[in-house]
C-alpha cells in the first residue's frame, strides 16, 4: 500500500477540492498532458488503492506517479507506492457519502515566522484586487523575510480566521504570472523546481470557510464563492458592507461540505443560499447545489460569460447574474 503524504502534496501543488469523492486540483495551473486549465484533478483514496489523475479536455486518465514525473516532482513519491489505476471506474461527483463532523473544534493553526503586518494601502498588488482597510482586517495579509522561511518569501500570506481564531492561512506569490509560466515549462523540462503562485496551510480546507466571521447573526442571505479573491471582488462590486442582511464568503474551491453547510447552519440568521461559482464548472455547481438546499432555500447565480468568474466580473455583470437566479431544479433541467 501506498506511503504518500496526502497533506504534503496538497500543500505543495496547492490543491484544493472539489466535487465530494475526495477529487482535488489547483485551477491555476493548466494541464501537465495538454496545457489546458481548470478542468483536471487528482483523485486519492487508499482504502481502494485508487490514486490517479484525470483531465476532462483531453481525456488523459494516467497515474499519480505518471504525473508527478509529468511535472518534475517525483520527490513527493515513496518507493514502496504501488499505485492502480482504474480508468473506468473514476467516481462522479457525489456526495451522499460525505460525512458530516459538525462538533470537531479546529486546532489554531501555527503561522509562517516573523510575520510583518502589510500596511493599509501599501501593497500594489492588493489594491488593483480591491483590498479596503476592512479586508486587511478580515485577513491581516502579512509577508516573511525569515531565512528559514525560504519557501514562502516573495508571497503575500492571508490569515483565514473563525470565531476570530487562525485556522489555515493561504500565500499569494508575488512574482508576475509570465514568471509561473516559463517556471512551469522549465520544471517539466527539469531545469528548475516547480514555483507555485499559491501555498496553503496543511489544513481540512473541507471544514472551514474563508470570511466566515464576515457572516453575522443578522444575516439573511450568503453568496458563496469559489476563493478569496472572488469574494473581495463580489464585497466590494455588491456594496455587502452597507448591510448585514446579504454577506458573501468562500469555499476555497468550487465544491462545498456537508461540514461547511453545518457551519453555515450555525449562523442563526440565515436562510437563503445563492451559489456563485465559476460559470464554466456546471457540474460541480450542480454537486453543491444538491447539498446546500438539504439545508437552506437555494439558488444559483451563473455569470453569462463563461470566461469571466466572479473575481473579475463587473457591477453589472454580477447583478445580471443576481437578477436571473434559477432553482436548482431549473438548472438541472438546462443540463439535460
Amino acid at each position: 500500500m501506498a506511503k504518500i503524504d496526502v497533506d504534503e502534496l496538497k500543500a505543495e501543488l496547492n490543491l484544493t477540492p472539489f466535487g465530494a469523492q475526495g477529487w482535488m486540483q489547483n485551477k491555476n495551473e493548466p494541464c501537465a498532458f495538454c496545457g489546458r486549465g481548470g478542468k483536471w484533478g487528482l483523485l486519492i483514496n487508499k482504502e481502494d488503492n485508487v490514486m490517479v489523475y484525470h483531465c476532462w479536455y483531453c481525456n488523459t486518465k494516467t497515474s499519480l506517479f505518471s504525473y508527478l514525473k509529468k511535472i518534475n516532482r517525483t520527490d513527493l513519491w515513496h518507493k514502496d507506492f504501488q499505485n492502480t489505476l482504474k480508468k473506468d471506474s473514476l467516481p462522479m461527483f457525489n456526495d451522499e457519502n460525505d460525512d458530516e463532523d459538525e462538533d470537531g473544534e479546529l486546532p489554531e493553526m501555527e503561522l509562517p515566522k516573523r510575520l510583518e503586518l502589510l500596511p493599509v494601502d501599501s501593497d500594489p498588488y492588493l489594491k488593483r484586487r480591491g483590498f479596503t482597510e476592512h479586508h486587511y482586517r478580515l485577513f491581516e495579509p502579512s509577508v516573511t523575510n525569515f531565512i528559514l522561511e525560504r519557501k514562502l518569501r516573495d508571497y503575500i500570506i492571508f490569515k483565514i480566521k473563525m470565531d476570530n481564531r487562525v485556522v489555515a492561512w493561504l500565500a499569494r506569490s508575488r512574482k508576475s504570472k509570465e514568471f509561473h509560466i516559463q517556471n512551469l515549462k522549465d520544471a517539466k523540462q527539469g531545469k528548475a523546481r516547480l514555483q507555485l503562485r499559491y501555498e496553503n496551510s496543511k489544513t481540512n480546507f473541507r471544514k472551514i470557510i474563508g470570511a466566515y466571521d464576515n457572516i453575522t447573526d443578522n444575516t439573511q442571505c450568503v453568496i458563496v464563492v469559489e476563493g478569496l479573491f472572488d469574494y473581495i471582488n463580489v464585497d466590494n462590486k455588491l456594496h455587502l458592507q452597507d448591510s448585514e442582511a446579504v454577506r458573501c464568503c468562500f469555499t476555497f474551491g468550487n465544491s462545498i461540505s456537508r461540514e461547511q453547510v453545518a457551519l453555515l447552519k450555525k449562523k442563526a440568521g440565515v436562510k437563503e443560499i445563492v451559489i456563485m461559482y465559476d460559470p464554466d464548472v456546471t457540474e460541480n455547481i450542480a454537486s453543491a447545489a444538491i447539498t446546500v438546499s438539504r439545508s437552506f432555500e437555494t439558488w444559483i447565480a451563473l455569470l453569462k460569460n463563461k470566461k469571466i468568474d466572479p473575481g473579475d466580473a463587473t457591477e453589472n455583470e454580477l447583478w445580471d447574474a443576481l437578477d436571473n437566479l434559477a432553482t436548482p431544479f431549473d438548472f438541472f433541467s438546462r443540463l439535460i
